[in-house]
């Protein structure tokens, strides 16, 4: 099989009409030859296996391959099978409920071979404007970043570091060497996957990124996000993909301890941001005070949310101005995800329900209810911020043990 500078491998199970929307963007977006194409069909029962391999050959020609595995192995193992069935220079693993954009791939690929130490690259993921089927998306995130590289909050959970900022921000837009980035759309080198065994197969749809990404570190390679390569995200299609999370956790904390450390506040820091804590503890970045009073109130509240996404005085402006239930929506969604809040939280899902979201609405109950949860125990949630106040303390990070210290003295004296 001759060598060509890439190739795509996607894992598939069912979902014909997302893959199909994959592929034509894919082709659509990606001028030439240079690149092969394997769709790794995890045992799919619907119109996959019939329909794939004319649509592809259609597409690609030669260069496509449909590869059937006949049962669903899952994420890992479909990507391995996939990277087997290959000969490329680099290999590029891709979510089907992706589409790509114009201009996508160059990118990627020239940053992979302009450092040398490029372990993992991976493209700016956003939003899509429009659903799978072609219509518009009417999802508050639309447009906006889903991923730009992983960052880890002071508990070392995985987050997304500027999710919910305009694909515009300068935060976004500056290349970033980072601990992790996102399987979903990830550009390895096929050599060095290979020598690594490829992604660990003890994973069940989860976490298999975060294990590479340290395996690849470990290496001495880097994680990259280039933000000139844009991809779409659908995000999380795939029915059951959290139904194994607190196993993959388990998994990842054995296989990888020690391997990633806390620096959601320094990627914070390096941006102008702080990191703030909600009252359940939930990290997340803010602006710092003096730059925040220094905003004056604007003719276009939404024009100042989109230059400043974390003003929180910019919402309740644009709530006000907006008189369409939709527009009212996504002005309370984005507070609500960028700077959570109980009462940011109620109105969420207020707005969705007078817009008649009622797929939104359900989603903000449901994060309104876990925050309530964890609110229901003070002792606990006291008991952490002392644990990670002293531990801060005792590491020297100075900043992190007064952002829990600050918060036991606000429960303290609310």
């Amino acid at each position: 099989m001759a060598m060509r500078p890439l190739a795509v491998v996607i894992p598939v199970h069912n979902l014909w009409p997302v893959t199909r929307a994959c592929l034509q963007s894919l082709r659509e977006n990606t001028p030439g030859d240079f690149f092969q194409v394997v769709l790794a069909d995890n045992g799919s029962t619907d119109a996959t296996p019939a329909e794939a391999p004319d649509l592809g050959r259609a597409l690609f020609g030669e260069r496509f391959t449909h590869l059937p595995l006949g049962e669903n192995l899952g994420f890992g193992p479909a990507c391995n099978a996939g990277a087997r069935a290959t000969e490329a220079e680099h290999v590029l693993f891709l979510n089907n409920d992706t589409t790509l954009t114009p201009g996508w791939v160059r990118p990627l690929l020239t940053t992979a071979r302009k450092d040398a130490r490029a372990g993992a690259v991976s493209p700016l993921l956003l939003y899509p404007e429009t659903e799978p089927e072609g219509g518009p998306s009417q999802r508050p995130e639309a447009g906006r970043v889903q991923h730009a590289g992983i960052g880890f909050d002071p508990d070392l959970h995985p987050v997304h570091p500027f999710h919910l900022f305009p694909a515009d921000h300068p935060a976004v837009t500056r290349p970033r060497r980072l601990q992790a980035v996102s399987g979903a759309a990830m550009l390895v080198g096929l050599g060095v996957f290979r020598e690594l065994g490829g992604f660990f197969e003890g994973f069940r749809n989860g976490s298999e990124d975060l294990d590479l990404c340290a395996r690849l570190r470990g290496r001495g390679l880097r994680c990259l996000l280039e933000p000139k390569a844009v991809v779409h995200h659908h995000t999380s299609l795939t029915p059951g993909r959290y139904e194994h999370t607190e196993h993959n956790a388990r998994l990842l904390n054995q296989r990888c301890r020690g391997a990633f450390a806390t620096d959601l506040h320094k990627l914070a820091e390096r941006e102008g941001f702080t990191l703030a804590l909600t009252p359940w503890q939930e990290p997340y970045m803010a602006m710092r005070g003096e730059d925040a009073e220094r905003l004056a109130a604007v003719g276009d509240p939404r024009r100042a949310v989109q230059e400043n996404p974390l003003w929180r005085p910019g919402y309740a402006a644009w709530l006000e101005a907006a008189a369409d239930p939709a527009e009212r929506h996504r002005a309370a969604a984005l507070q609500a995800g960028l700077l959570p809040a109980l009462e940011a939280l109620e109105r969420a899902a207020a707005t969705a329900v007078e817009a008649g979201f009622g797929g939104e609405a359900q989603r903000w109950r449901d994060l309104l209810a876990r925050a309530r949860a964890k609110l229901a125990a003070p002792e606990i949630l006291a008991g952490r911020a002392r644990a990670n106040r002293d531990h801060f303390a005792a590491r020297g990070e100075e900043g992190l043990a007064a952002l829990y210290g600050e918060w036991l003295e606000a429960g303290a004296n609310g």
